[in-house]
């Protein structure tokens, strides 16, 4: 992967990687059908980061498959105030579950 040892690494060789290029098999506008949906098919994420993503890892298929499913927020995304990154799937599940406007959600401190 180095021309020596005292150089960066040179162009991408997908022959030395153990793992093939990743490619987005499916892209989709998320909506209060698709979050609900997710949470009942999948379950809550298995991580949760400060930009707003969020991921599961499904086991699926031949043996030792797995798919990684991840949500990732608009650009410019901040999370609200006063709730925690790790928090925001289960209370936008919650709100979302007892019929609130997806468009008016509270959130921490914000609405």
């Amino acid at each position: 992967m180095y021309d020596d040892e005292f150089s960066s690494p040179t162009a991408y060789d997908e022959e030395d990687s153990l793992m093939g290029a990743l490619t987005a098999a499916a892209l989709w506008r998320i909506d209060a059908a698709l979050i609900l949906a997710l949470d009942e098919g999948v379950g809550p994420p298995v991580d949760s980061y400060v930009n707003g993503s969020q991921t599961w890892l499904v086991d699926v298929g031949p043996p030792d498959t797995t798919l990684e499913f991840r949500l990732h927020p608009v650009a410019g995304y901040s999370g609200p105030t006063g709730l925690s990154h790790y928090d925001l799937w289960e209370t936008v599940v919650a709100a979302l579950s007892s019929g609130a406007d997806p468009s008016a959600l509270t959130l921490g401190d914000e609405t």
